[in-house]
């Protein structure tokens, strides 16, 4: 089930979430910079159990820019506020790539909004020997294929698009770079404080990820208080496309959604 709710306005930015799903636990999905229709899938399947709302980050596909975007941190601000318009107290919070940074910024700092937190491939974290491909050199066919374990898959990537959805993909990269270019893709700051995030967590990563290394888990379950690791075979740095049913079933078990 999904639907289109009406326009909701947190810090000055106004959207309309989509919702799949009517009962259940409340959760958060943060996709990556990707854009927003990646986790489409993702949300409609856990929406059979879960009622999932899947917002878009300012700056990215439709959404203009804000004055106060600056750095990853501040998005997590834009969402505790966009929790608090919806009156969702506590959420499982869903984030993949930049999503998955997001989500941690938010847990270091308010994880009492928490009840558990998935990472999937995420961003945000610097580990000696498992830096991320510099990606924001490739031209987009080949960040596509390289997202991707499978070859076959690479076309899903971003299938479909029309010309201003096209136009969409490139912004979304350049909104990316914004927020992620120096220090490459990560934060000293979250590191040092993620401790603090005391909310029972799941770290998800593709084997075979060429974009952000598996070997970057390891940092994740190394500070996180709370937090078990899974890995799927045969995957690269989109699990909800190459293996969207596997990742499903790993996050109903974790939230234990019946």
């Amino acid at each position: 089930m999904s639907a289109v709710n009406e326009v909701i306005t947190a810090e000055g930015v106004s959207q309309r979430p989509r919702f799949f799903g009517s009962s259940g636990e409340n959760v958060l999905l943060l996709h990556g910079q990707y854009g927003a229709r990646q986790c489409e899938a993702l949300a409609r399947q856990l929406g059979g159990q879960a009622r999932v709302c899947l917002p878009t980050h300012p700056g990215y596909d439709d959404l203009d820019r804000p004055e106060w975007l600056e750095r990853i941190p501040d998005l997590a601000h834009y969402y505790f506020s966009l929790l608090e318009e919806m009156n969702w107290e506590r959420v499982h919070v869903i984030g993949h790539d930049i999503g998955g940074w997001i989500a941690a910024e938010m847990a270091v700092r308010q994880c009492k909004v928490f009840n558990r937190m998935s990472l999937i491939s995420p961003f945000g974290l610097h580990v000696e020997g498992s830096a991320p491909q510099d990606f924001f050199l490739l031209n987009d066919e080949r960040f596509a294929q390289e997202s991707v374990y499978q070859p076959d898959m690479a076309k899903r990537v971003f299938e479909g698009l029309g010309d201003d959805e096209a136009l969409t993909v490139i912004r979304n990269r350049e909104m990316t770079a914004k927020l992620g270019w120096q220090p490459r893709l990560h934060d000293w700051q979250l590191a040092k404080w993620l401790h603090r995030a005391r909310v029972p967590a799941q770290v998800i990563w593709g084997e075979n990820d060429a974009i952000q290394p598996v070997g970057v888990m390891a940092g994740w379950l190394d500070r996180l208080p709370d937090a078990a690791g899974v890995t799927i075979p045969a995957c690269g740095h989109l699990p909800q496309i190459e293996q969207c049913d596997v990742l499903v079933k790993e996050v109903q078990q974790f939230a234990n959604y019946q």
